[in-house]
């Protein structure tokens, strides 16, 4: 952990992590009472703060909390989120409609890392990590000179609440940006 945090890779994987003593039921709607998720949330954020990392969380996402569950959902089966479960998602970025300044509010701003804390998977559904590193190499110059235009509208996912949208009750949109951009400390940006 320390070599990451000195030098970060795309992920790290960690396991053998604690489990909760008795099985909590699958959360069905994302949620679940949290207090029986206490020894893997200590565990998780520990963990975050070793790394120097940040939680944050979104106002218009997940009601506003800094954990949920990613468990199929009955009400959500055919969104392209991670709550539905009867059609695939995408290869995406989270919440690429914002922003990513130096000086940007965290809770604002494209988030630098995700990180889960899996506890089961019976139904044995993959999560694929592609690096965005990877993006560029794969692709014609002329494609990333494209990509790097700010000819761009990016739109928020189905999973943006109404809270994340405008007063006509849209979702949050950003024109006129680039989908592939060089941050700050020379890494590939990718909406």
């Amino acid at each position: 952990m320390a070599r990451w945090r000195s030098a970060p890779t795309p992920w790290l994987e960690l396991t053998g992590l604690p489990r909760p003593e008795t099985e909590v039921p699958t959360p069905r709607t994302g949620f679940c009472d949290e207090s029986l998720l206490t020894v893997p949330n200590l565990v998780h954020f520990g963990l975050l703060r070793l790394l120097g990392l940040e939680p944050v969380a979104y106002r218009w996402e997940n009601q506003g909390r800094l954990v949920r569950n990613v468990a199929p959902s009955p009400d959500a089966a055919r969104s392209q989120t991670s709550w539905g479960y009867a059609t695939g998602l995408d290869w995406h970025t989270d919440d690429s409609v914002l922003d990513h300044r130096a000086d940007g509010a965290p809770e604002e701003s494209i988030p630098h890392c995700l990180s889960f804390y899996g506890m089961r998977n019976t139904e044995r559904v993959p999560t694929w990590l592609l690096s965005v590193d990877e993006v560029p190499t794969g692709l014609p110059a002329t494609t990333v000179d494209a990509l790097r235009q700010p000819d761009f509208d990016v739109t928020a996912p189905e999973s943006c609440a109404p809270t994340g949208a405008d007063t006509a009750g849209r979702p949050p949109l950003r024109t006129g940006v680039p989908l592939l951009w060089t941050l700050p400390n020379g890494e590939v940006g990718l909406r």
